[in-house]
């Protein structure tokens, strides 16, 4: 394999190597040496596997392509450039195996981390096949392969992969296997919509059956009116997203007992039990309250909800009564504020139709950076409800550069975190 140094990112479109100087916008582009192939184990080999490169120039039918790197050198949206000192995760090998945006996810959240993360792709991808490139974003930081997959295994500290049982048996792939061919102290996470066992183990199921077997669609959307309008997913990707934030913590520690121990482990993570447990309060009163909550009624706290401004979006919840004392004041105590009839959380319950239009109204007037910053003054929860472009344009993410760019000029998310001092 060829590494990359620490100011190098690689040109997804082809075979360059493109060079990011530390001290100015200056690029240098070089040939890229062809990498060489691991020796084949036949293990999951495809022959008639196109090249992995939208614009692969490779002529074999096996490829290997180098993803580009937002992690050593972020570009903000200025001309200056932000170098890391990060060690982070650096010199832990992940072995990713292409089985959806969970994994992907999870392997990415490594690689942000500093680890070498390593990708095992085949024709029929899941994410190298979603729409609007979105592979580039996941698969950002890491290494993709597409065949000799057993030859990655010997020194891989960490598996990902969601197979389900009977397909990680049928590649050869189940944790006893891995085991036996990886290091004593190998970790393999299997996240699968459903874990590794019980009667619904080896079931397929998309983004729509996870949301829904979690129970966190039955919430959504929340105060409907309509009780024979179904129950709606979050868009895109939400559940998958968010339950591999826990398989990623779950490997983590599991990596962390490997490497102080020298025993591996298997993290078998179920979506269904993580998502179920993202539903805020809905297991708790389940448990202790036996109610059900539902997505049908009013909210229990007025006002709560998303309205437009004259420039934006704003969401306001009133959690505590104090919190309405000060909206009414921030809004310099219209008449129809001082009604009796939303004096109580009751009143307001009882009236929520004539509360949302007045609050409504008075909203559509108002400047929403303006009124977010004044309520933040206030110490009222109400926040900005960005659209894409304003997210774009956030001060905020400006400041801290949290945008990097690929080398051919697409603008894309960076790391959500930094580091005060590397690890």
């Amino acid at each position: 394999m060829t590494e990359l140094g620490p100011q190098e990112v690689l040109d997804p479109f082809g075979d360059r190597l493109v060079s990011h100087d530390r001290t100015g916008d200056e690029v240098r582009v070089q040939q890229l040496v062809a990498p060489g192939h691991f020796g084949s184990s036949g293990a999951d080999k495809q022959d008639d596997q196109p090249p992995c490169g939208p614009s692969s120039r490779a002529t074999s039918s096996k490829c290997w392509e180098p993803v580009w790197q937002a992690r050593s050198v972020l570009e903000t949206s200025g001309s200056e450039t932000e170098t890391s000192d990060q060690e982070g995760l650096a010199g832990i090998r992940v072995l990713e195996i292409g089985s959806g945006v969970g994994p992907a996810w999870v392997g990415k959240l490594f690689a942000d981390l500093g680890a070498d993360v390593i990708r095992f792709e085949t024709s029929s991808d899941l994410v190298r096949n979603r729409p609007h490139e979105l592979h580039r974003w996941l698969n950002a930081n890491k290494r993709s392969v597409t065949e000799d997959l057993w030859a990655l295994v010997p020194d891989a500290d960490i598996v990902l992969h969601g197979l389900t049982p009977a397909v990680a048996s049928a590649r050869g792939l189940s944790y006893a296997e891995l085991a036996e061919a990886g290091k004593p102290s190998l970790v393999v996470t299997s996240l699968t919509p459903y874990g590794a066992t019980g009667p619904y183990a080896d079931s397929a199921a998309e983004e729509l059956n996870l949301i829904h077997a979690s129970s966190w669609a039955f919430l959504s959307p929340s105060a409907a009116t309509d009780p024979d309008l179904p129950p709606l997913k979050a868009p895109g990707h939400h559940a998958s997203l968010m339950v591999a934030n826990g398989a990623a913590a779950a490997t983590l520690a599991a990596f962390d007992h490997a490497d102080r121990t020298g025993s591996g482990r298997f993290v078998d993570f179920s979506g269904m039990a993580a998502g179920a447990k993202m539903t805020e309060t809905a297991p708790t009163f389940a448990s202790f309250m036996n109610t059900d909550s539902s997505r049908l009624g009013v909210k229990t706290l007025l006002p709560w909800g998303i309205y437009p401004c004259a420039n934006g979006m704003i969401q306001i919840i009133c959690v505590e009564e104090s919190h309405w004392d000060t909206l009414r004041e921030l809004m310099g105590h219209p008449e129809w504020a001082e009604m009796e009839i939303f004096a109580t959380l009751e009143g307001r319950q009882d009236n929520v139709d004539l509360l949302d239009l007045y609050l409504g109204d008075w909203l559509k007037t108002q400047d929403v950076y303006e009124f977010y910053e004044a309520a933040q003054a206030a110490r009222v929860p109400f926040t900005l409800v960005n659209s894409m472009a304003q997210l774009e344009e956030s001060r905020q993410f400006a400041d801290r550069g949290f945008f990097a760019h690929t080398p051919d000029g697409l603008k894309v998310p960076g790391a959500g975190f930094k580091l005060d001092q590397p690890w």
